[in-house]
């Protein structure tokens, strides 16, 4: 798999949690609608959640995503 496929797999579950989310949540959206594609993925299975914050990093530096100003620790949201 490649990790940069977890940068859509995130913009796409903030969008279905209209545009902000914790990461707890992220994860969560991206274990239901991506079981399958993860499971299959090999040794990346095992890493795949600190996988979800590498991406997110790289959101951040393309100012695609950010950290909330809303105030609450590990809240993530689109740009």
């Amino acid at each position: 798999m490649d990790r940069h496929i977890l940068a859509n797999w995130i913009e796409e579950a903030l969008k279905d949690l209209g545009g902000i989310g914790t990461v707890l949540a992220v994860n969560k959206h991206i274990w239901q609608h991506h079981q399958q594609e993860l499971e299959a993925s090999g040794d990346f299975f095992f890493k795949w959640q600190y996988e979800v914050r590498w991406a997110a990093h790289k959101l951040k530096e393309q100012g695609r995503l950010r950290l909330s100003a809303r105030g609450k620790r590990g809240l993530w949201e689109l740009v």
